[in-house]
């Protein structure tokens, strides 16, 4: 039983990324993606994806190592909603995974930890955000209603949650994992990678060392 894991680039445009991490954000969000890629890639048991779309396709393409699809919207489909992204993993035929590309520092354990309950029957797998929303979805397979709850990152996931436990579907929460959407997330993680292996968000560890642009961001 094959897992398909997609990592979900950030699917902000250009300007937002910009007025979340300042002048370099292209760069800050490239690294965030490759690091969490390679968190990705430490999980030997799963066929790695990404999805990416808006500004975040021109930076996809480039530093992820070796990876088995981009699955990007095609020329003519529009961006494509979180259920949308978590029902095409699902046509495999195996269980699925959707983890958010703010998660340089998220340990490969934790993904583990996910893959082997969706391997022992879990049917739901929620990975919530500390501060709202998730970091990492799982699904062992299509269910019409639970994909019809599934919200964006950033919303309540309360909906989901309780259909699972209505419905009779085996649901498995995690603990909860602070996920980076912000130049401030960025200098809050420099302080928490500092006592960690230096493999450990390699890219991100760079831009931090440099200040994350903070001067320019911060009009400084």
């Amino acid at each position: 039983m094959e897992i398909t894991l997609v990592v979900v680039a950030d699917r902000a445009e250009e300007r937002e990324l910009e007025a979340r991490f300042g002048v370099a954000a292209a760069t800050i969000a490239a690294s965030l993606l490759q690091d969490t890629v390679a968190v990705a890639r430490a999980v030997d048991t799963v066929r790695v994806e990404v999805y990416a779309e808006g500004a975040a396709q021109a930076f996809a393409l480039a530093g992820l190592g070796p990876i088995h699809r981009v699955r990007a919207p095609d020329a003519a489909s529009t961006c494509r909603t979180t259920a949308e992204i978590l029902g095409m993993a699902l046509e495999g035929g195996g269980p699925a995974l959707l983890l958010s590309s703010g998660l340089p520092h998220l340990p490969a354990w934790r993904l583990r930890d996910a893959v082997t309950h969706l391997e022992n029957g879990a049917d739901l797998v929620l990975g919530p955000a500390d501060r709202g929303g998730w970091y990492l979805l799982g699904m062992r397979s299509p269910h019409s209603r639970l994909l019809s709850l599934v919200e964006a990152s950033r919303e309540p996931t309360n909906a989901l949650v309780a259909e699972a436990q209505l419905s009779g579907q085996r649901l498995v929460i995690l603990p909860p994992w602070f996920a980076v959407r912000t130049l401030e997330d960025l200098l809050e993680l420099a302080e928490l990678l500092r006592p960690m292996p230096e493999h450990v968000a390699a890219s991100t560890r760079a831009l931090g060392a440099a200040g994350f642009g903070r001067a320019r961001a911060l009009g400084g």
